[in-house]
């Protein structure tokens, strides 16, 4: 098992299966692809696997987790909406079940808002978390 491919299925699952996400995003609008249905429309981004460095044993690794939302808005409110209950679920309410690995700690790292050049009417926030992960004794 992969330690990015079994966080990606759990997030996924945990964020389509909100209601209250599901109220500002349909659940089929929550996507791991390159083309979005329509706005507002959350992906599932990179996640980087890598050393954790921060433990001396090789069955610890890092994962950094990114997280897009994408809303057609002259501010940023219903985008900021959006990340903020993305984030209270996963620090607050998700319980990941992992095959094959356990996750011992994960983290808020950033929030970020932006206009893409192609239609500066859609708002592009995104939301970054660290994960510590060890392989499951």
């Amino acid at each position: 098992m992969i330690a990015t491919l079994e966080i990606q299925k759990s997030l996924f699952t945990a964020l389509s299966g909100d209601s209250t996400l599901t109220a500002l995003i349909p659940a089929d609008h929550i996507v791991d692809a390159i083309d979005l249905p329509d706005l507002p429309a959350l992906r599932i981004g990179d996640i980087v696997e890598g050393a954790s460095g921060l433990t001396l044993y090789d069955d610890h690794m890092r994962l950094v987790v990114t997280l897009h939302a994408f809303t057609r808005e002259t501010g940023k409110l219903e985008n900021a909406t959006i990340l903020k209950r993305i984030r209270d679920v996963t620090l607050n309410d998700w319980k990941p079940t992992l095959a094959g690995f356990a996750l011992n700690d994960f983290r808020f790292d950033s929030v970020r808002f932006m206009r893409d050049g192609a239609d500066p009417a859609i708002c592009h926030g995104v939301l970054s978390f660290d994960a510590l992960v060890e392989v499951a004794p």
